[in-house]
């Protein structure tokens, strides 16, 4: 991809606000909130010490959860999402808990969810209408049965945001294809680009980031984005960290997985893996876009020990050896932020090397570091952690 030039910066807003990262989704631990449950008609209480136990190849997440504990915590959340039908606010929660009793205990299928959930409405009528497509009347007039499903798509339950000028990720197809809920400050392009501050609140929400358009660390700018016009631009520069929040961002973009880039990376998302390229995207991203979502597998788990970030990374690397057979010169690849490290595509395989290393060195192409400088706001701790 060949940047565009880039219309002079306009003035950034005053540092981002404050903003805090919503509580991750509960692990496979009965949610705190649902201590004040017990007493509540519709769930009872089981006796987990004669549960039966995960199997012994689960994902760690599954380490000391009973089936009683996944069952009791599907029915916990059931329940208080068709008290709150009207916000869906607890239908993110409710798909995790599936996907993490299903994971766990594959006996759990379809018929015990059914004869554990009464058929009460657990959406509102708005989801209903968006998500029901598709489905036969069977399985539309049963918001179980709708549940069951929809939460088995790739990203239900989690959160995404970002910056997507070239709708990559975040069209209608794309939401029903992989389940997700935008974030809840989530705003368009232009939105986003004009107010930084919003940008950091969704940011901070997010389990999930996406990007698309030009990227400039190949201009000596890394981290500022453009449209594929280059009329609009986001500097996640202006972004504070660390939001931790943060799990697994891809793009499409050009040379974001290279040194510049991936030491802004280690402050804002240090518990992050970035899939994306280390030289020029193809211009055409949406076909890579569309081969990854396409190889994610039903019920990922993006938290610790749910083997869902793994299963991303293979996704995208699967999506790079299709896309880029014989390729060595957009070195596609990711980034494991944490560890700093970057794996990369030579066109024949795949080479590893240390993050911040001169083996991955960004390529210069110009510079515009001039009139786009460092806000260095990505330095600084967000004004809510300040004393």
């Amino acid at each position: 991809m060949v940047e565009r030039q880039l219309q002079p910066a306009s003035s950034p807003s005053s540092s981002p606000a404050a903003s805090r990262a919503r509580p991750r989704p509960a692990g496979h631990r009965q949610p705190a909130w649902s201590a004040a449950l017990p007493a509540t008609p519709g769930i009872v209480q089981r006796a987990p010490a004669t549960a039966p136990a995960p199997a012994a190849s689960q994902p760690a997440v599954c380490t000391g959860m009973t089936l009683d504990d996944a069952r009791r915590e599907v029915e916990s959340s059931a329940l208080v999402a068709s008290v709150l039908t009207n916000s869906d606010s607890f239908i993110p929660q409710l798909y995790l808990d599936l996907k993490r009793a299903r994971t766990c205990f594959p006996q759990f299928d379809e018929a015990a969810f059914l004869a554990l959930v009464p058929p009460d409405s657990l959406y509102s009528a708005a989801m209903r209408k968006r998500i029901a497509p598709g489905y036969s009347k069977t399985i539309a007039g049963d918001d179980r049965k709708l549940a069951w499903r929809e939460s088995q798509k790739p990203f239900a339950g989690y959160a995404v945001g970002g910056f997507d000028p070239s709708s990559r990720f975040t069209t209608s197809g794309r939401l029903k294809q992989l389940g997700y809920t935008p974030t809840p400050s989530h705003t368009g392009t232009k939105e986003t680009a004009e107010d930084p501050d919003r940008a950091q609140k969704s940011f901070a929400e997010a389990d999930v980031l996406v990007f698309s358009g030009h990227q400039y660390a190949q201009y000596k700018a890394p981290g500022l984005w453009a449209n594929d016009a280059a009329t609009v631009s986001y500097d996640a520069r202006t972004l504070s960290g660390p939001l931790n929040n943060v799990s697994l961002i891809v793009s499409t973009s050009c040379a974001t997985i290279c040194r510049d880039p991936a030491t802004i990376w280690k402050s804002l998302f240090p518990k992050a893996v970035f899939l994306g390229y280390k030289k020029s995207a193809p211009l055409n991203g949406g076909a890579m876009a569309a081969s990854f979502a396409a190889r994610l597998p039903k019920d990922l788990l993006l938290e610790p020990g749910g083997g869902g970030v793994q299963s991303a990374v293979q996704a995208w690397k699967a999506a790079i050896q299709s896309n880029h057979p014989g390729d060595s010169a957009t070195q596609a690849g990711w980034m494991d932020i944490a560890a700093n490290q970057v794996e990369y595509w030579t066109g024949k395989k795949f080479v590893a090397v240390t993050a911040d290393s001169d083996q991955n060195a960004c390529k210069e192409k110009g510079d515009y570091s001039s009139t786009h400088p460092d806000p260095g706001n990505w330095q600084q701790p967000p004004a809510s952690s300040l004393p």
